[in-house]
């Protein structure tokens, strides 16, 4: 996973099948989004990643156990996230 997209897969005997889950936030939203201001373009990142974790974690939360990995720190912030939202 990195911060545009996640390929979700399940470990099964059957063949892997895989889901891809996309992020909204794209080069095109943040170049539309720079040309009205700066503050504008970050707080509609942070709104995105916030409803992509969101679906990541929904598909997550079909599962006991999983393993996110991935090139960026996406991993680290969904993870923390979803740390950040278990009831003590």
């Amino acid at each position: 996973m990195d911060h545009s997209s996640a390929h979700v897969m399940e470990f099964t005997a059957e063949p892997i099948a895989t889901t891809v889950i996309e992020s909204a936030f794209t080069a095109q939203t943040k170049e539309k989004s720079m040309e009205k201001s700066e503050h504008l373009m970050h707080n509609k990142e942070q709104q995105q990643h916030s409803a992509y974790f969101k679906k990541i974690s929904t598909v997550m939360k079909m599962y006991d156990r999983v393993l996110l990995f991935g090139p960026t720190n996406a991993k680290l912030e969904l993870y923390n996230l979803l740390q950040a939202d278990e009831p003590v």
